[in-house]
C-alpha cells in the first residue's frame, strides 16, 4: 500500500483524538496563560499611551479655542444621509465629532472648557442665536445644560479642528456627503471656518429688490448716514436713526465688525440761513445742535457710531476729491464755482430710476444759466458776503452739500464700502449725485447696498420742517417714554411709511409697559433663587416655545429687518411667562422657575437686538407711570385719592359711583386693577382711543 496516500480514519477514531487534544490543552494551562497575559499588558500599555496622546491633543485643541468633550446625545435621530456623511468622514479623516440635529446643536463642554487657556472666550458659536460676549452663554435644552447654536439654513455639526479645516477648503466636494441643508457656512469651527450669512436687505437700486448680503471685506460691513444740524431733530429723523441703529445692532449680533460712520453736515445753506436768522455763527450753531442730536439719540437708546465726522474738519479731503473730479474731466469751473457735469456720467439716474430733467430747482439744485446742463450741481460755491468760507484752488468758498458726504465717506470707509443709507427723500438727488461724483473721482468707487427708510406721515403727508407739520423728538418724549417712541418706529417695516398719531403712540406705550411688567414679574421670582439651585432642564413644551420664538424673530430679521414680525413673535413667550406666574396650573408646573429663567433670557436677547432692553425694568415701569400721569394731567396722590373714594363706594355698595370713578380714570388712560391684595393702577390706552382702535380694526 502506498504510504503517501491519505489515511482515512473512522468517525470514532476522530472523536477519540479530539477528546485527547482537549484534555491535553486544559490539563496544561501554563502553556497559554503567559502568552495571554503578555498580550493583555501590551494592549493596556497601548491604550494608556493612546489616552495620554489623546489628552495632549485635547489640550492643544483648548489652546486653539476648540473644546469637545462630555458629549450627550439628544432625543432626535440622525438622518441616514447624515449618518453616511459622518461615517465616511471618520473613515477618511479619522475625526472626532459631536452633533445634534433638528436644526439645533447642543454641546455640553463641561466647566473647565468655558474659556481658552489664554483667557479668551470660546470661539465656537453660531451668530444666529446667541452672541458670546462674556464667557459661555447657556440655555436649557433637552434636559441638560448645553451650548445652543443654530444655522439659519439648517443643521450644523461640531467636529474636530482638522476636519473643520478640511471642510473649509473642500466644501464643494463634501456637499455630496453632507446633510441637504449644510453649506460651508454651517461649520462654525473658530477662526479657521468661513461663515455664509443668508440675510437680505432691500437695495434701493431701481428694480433690484432684496439682495443677499456679501460684504466686501469678510466679516466686516460698513454703513453711513448723516444729519444736517441746524435745529432740533423731529421724529422723521428719529425714524432714520432708529432704523439704522437696529441694522447696526443686528450686524454686530451676527458677529460682524461694523465701521458705522454717521456724519454731521455743519456747512450748508440751511445752517447759514438759520444762523443769520438767530444772529449766531453758523459753525457754533451747528455744533450746539449736534450736541442736542446726541441727547436725542441717547433718549432713543441708539448706540453711538464708530465715528462722526464733520464737514468743517474735512476741507482738505473735500478739495482733493473735487480736484480729482476736475482732473478726470467730469467737472468745470465758472467764476470760482465748480459744477459737476452730469452728462459725463452715463449711469446718472440708475439709483432712482429718474431722468435728468427731474433734477429740478428746490431740491438743493440751484438754477443757474451759466451751467452747461440745468441738472449740473455745485461741488464748490464761491464765497458770498456774510457766509463762512475756506481757501481753495478756485478761490475762497465752501463745498456743495453732495460732495461733503462723498468725501467724508471715502475718508473713513474707502472708495468702496458696503452700506449707505438715509431717508427716502435722499435717494434723489442727493444719493444719486453722490454716486456720480464718487465714481468720477475714483472709477472703482462703489456702494453695494443703498438702503432707505420710509417717511413718517401725518394724514398721509410727509412730516418735514419745510411743511411745518412736524413734532420734534423732544416734544414727543415730553409725553411718551422714549422706548415707546422707539417701539412705535419699529412697529412698521422700515421701508414703509408710518403714520404718526396719538393712538399709535398710546398703543406702543401700552405694549412696552406690558413687556416690561411681565419681565419685571419674572425677574422678581428669579431673584429668590440661586442659579446653583436650579435644575439643568426645562419641559419640552417650553423648549419648543423658545425655539419657535427664536426662529420667527431671527428669520424675520434676516428678511430685510422685518421688525414688526419680531415684535409680534414676543406674544407667545410673554403669554407663557404670565401663565407660569399667575395661573394655578402654571404655578404648579414642574420646573417652573427654570422655565421662567429660559423664557426671560430669550425675550431679553431679542429686546437687546432691537434696542428695547432698559437699564432697569422697575425704573422703566415707574417712568411709564409718570408719563401716563402727565398725559392724564394727574398726580399719583390724586389717583390714589380716587382709588380710596372708589373703595369706600364699593364698601357702601354704591356701585354706580364706583363704576363712574373707574370710567373717569379709564377715560384719561389710568386703568384700575383689583386683586385680593387691593387695588392698583397701570397706564392704559384712553377709552376714546380704544374705541377708535376698535373701529379701525
Amino acid at each position: 500500500m502506498d504510504t503517501n496516500l491519505p489515511v482515512t480514519s473512522s468517525k470514532s477514531e476522530r472523536r477519540s483524538k479530539s477528546k485527547t487534544l482537549r484534555t491535553t490543552f486544559t490539563s496544561q494551562p501554563s502553556l497559554l496563560m503567559p502568552f495571554l497575559s503578555c498580550l493583555a499588558w501590551l494592549y493596556l500599555a497601548g491604550r494608556l499611551w493612546q489616552d495620554a496622546e489623546n489628552r495632549m491633543l485635547l489640550a492643544n485643541l483648548f489652546n486653539l479655542n476648540l473644546a469637545q468633550d462630555h458629549h450627550e446625545e439628544a432625543q432626535e435621530e440622525l438622518p441616514n444621509k447624515t449618518k453616511f456623511f459622518f461615517s465616511t468622514a471618520v473613515q477618511m479623516w479619522d475625526a472626532d465629532f459631536y452633533v445634534k440635529v433638528d436644526d439645533n446643536v447642543a454641546l455640553n463642554f463641561g466647566e473647565d472648557h468655558g474659556t481658552s487657556q489664554n483667557g479668551g472666550n470660546l470661539v465656537i458659536r453660531n451668530r444666529k442665536y446667541i452672541t458670546v460676549t462674556s464667557g459661555i452663554e447657556f440655555l436649557l435644552f433637552h434636559g441638560c445644560v448645553c451650548l445652543y447654536f443654530r444655522h439659519a439654513a439648517g443643521s450644523i455639526f461640531i467636529l474636530s479642528k482638522n476636519l473643520a479645516q478640511y471642510i473649509n477648503i473642500n466644501g464643494a466636494s463634501l456637499k455630496a456627503y453632507a446633510h441637504d441643508d449644510i453649506s460651508v457656512g454651517s461649520w462654525m469651527m473658530g477662526l479657521q471656518a468661513t461663515y455664509i450669512d443668508d440675510s437680505r436687505l432691500c437695495c434701493s437700486y431701481s428694480g433690484q429688490g432684496k439682495k443677499l448680503f456679501k460684504p466686501k471685506i469678510e466679516g466686516k460691513r460698513k454703513c453711513v448716514c448723516g444729519v444736517t444740524a441746524y435745529d432740533l431733530s423731529h421724529i422723521g429723523h428719529a425714524r432714520v436713526y432708529v432704523a439704522f441703529d437696529v441694522l447696526y445692532r443686528y450686524l454686530m449680533y451676527l458677529g460682524y465688525e461694523v465701521n458705522y460712520v454717521r456724519n454731521f453736515t455743519d456747512v450748508d445753506d440751511k445752517i447759514i440761513a438759520r444762523a443769520n436768522e438767530l444772529g449766531e455763527d453758523p459753525i457754533n450753531l451747528s455744533r450746539r445742535y449736534c450736541e442736542e442730536f446726541h441727547h436725542d439719540m441717547a433718549y432713543l437708546n441708539c448706540l453711538p457710531p464708530s465715528v462722526e465726522p464733520r464737514v468743517s474738519d474735512h476741507m482738505p479731503q473735500i478739495i482733493d476729491m473735487i480736484k480729482q473730479i476736475l482732473d478726470n474731466g467730469c467737472a468745470y469751473t465758472i467764476d470760482g464755482d465748480v459744477y459737476f457735469s452730469v452728462d459725463k456720467f452715463p449711469e446718472y439716474g440708475r439709483l432712482s430710476g429718474r431722468r435728468l430733467e427731474d433734477n429740478r430747482a428746490g431740491e438743493r439744485v440751484a438754477v443757474d444759466s451759466r451751467k452747461k446742463n440745468p441738472a449740473d450741481f455745485a461741488l464748490w460755491k464761491s464765497a458770498k458776503e456774510g457766509e463762512p468760507f475756506w481757501e481753495s484752488p478756485w478761490g475762497p468758498g465752501r463745498p456743495g452739500w453732495h460732495i461733503e458726504c462723498s468725501a467724508m465717506s471715502a475718508a473713513y470707509l474707502g472708495s468702496s464700502f458696503d452700506i449707505h443709507g438715509g431717508g427716502m427723500d435722499l435717494v434723489f438727488p442727493h444719493h444719486e449725485n453722490e454716486i456720480a461724483q464718487s465714481c468720477a473721482a475714483c472709477r472703482e468707487s462703489r456702494v453695494s447696498y443703498w438702503i432707505h427708510n420710509g417717511f413718517v406721515t401725518i394724514d398721509s403727508e410727509k412730516m418735514s420742517k419745510s411743511l411745518g407739520n412736524f413734532f420734534t423728538i423732544r416734544q414727543v418724549i415730553e409725553l411718551y417714554h422714549p422706548l415707546a417712541l422707539r417701539l412705535f418706529l419699529m412697529g412698521t417695516h422700515y421701508r414703509s411709511p408710518i403714520n404718526y398719531s396719538d393712538l399709535q403712540l398710546e398703543s406702543s406705550s401700552d405694549r412696552v409697559f406690558y413687556i416690561f411688567q411681565t419681565l419685571h414679574d419674572c425677574e422678581r421670582i428669579l431673584t429668590q433663587y440661586d442659579d446653583a439651585s436650579l435644575k439643568d432642564s426645562i419641559p419640552a413644551g417650553i423648549a419648543t416655545c423658545i425655539k419657535n420664538f427664536y426662529d420667527e424673530c431671527l428669520t424675520s430679521m434676516l428678511d430685510d429687518l422685518h421688525t414688526p414680525v419680531a415684535l409680534a413673535a414676543m406674544s407667545e413667550p410673554l403669554k407663557t411667562i404670565n401663565d407660569l406666574l399667575h395661573t394655578r396650573k402654571g404655578k404648579k408646573q414642574e420646573l417652573r422657575v427654570e422655565s421662567l429663567a429660559a423664557l426671560g433670557k430669550a425675550i431679553g436677547n431679542i429686546l437687546t437686538i432691537l434696542g428695547l432692553f432698559p437699564d432697569s425694568f422697575s425704573e422703566a415701569l415707574q417712568q411709564l407711570r409718570d408719563y401716563a400721569l402727565r398725559r392724564a394731567r394727574l398726580t399719583e396722590d390724586q389717583v390714589m385719592q380716587k382709588i380710596e373714594e372708589r373703595n369706600a363706594a364699593r364698601k357702601n355698595k354704591e356701585y354706580e359711583k364706583s363704576d363712574a370713578i373707574r370710567k373717569e380714570l379709564a377715560a384719561v388712560g389710568i386703568a384700575l386693577m383689583d386683586s385680593p391684595e387691593g387695588t392698583t393702577w397701570r397706564p392704559a390706552i384712553p377709552l376714546a382711543l380704544q374705541e377708535l382702535q376698535f373701529s379701525a380694526s
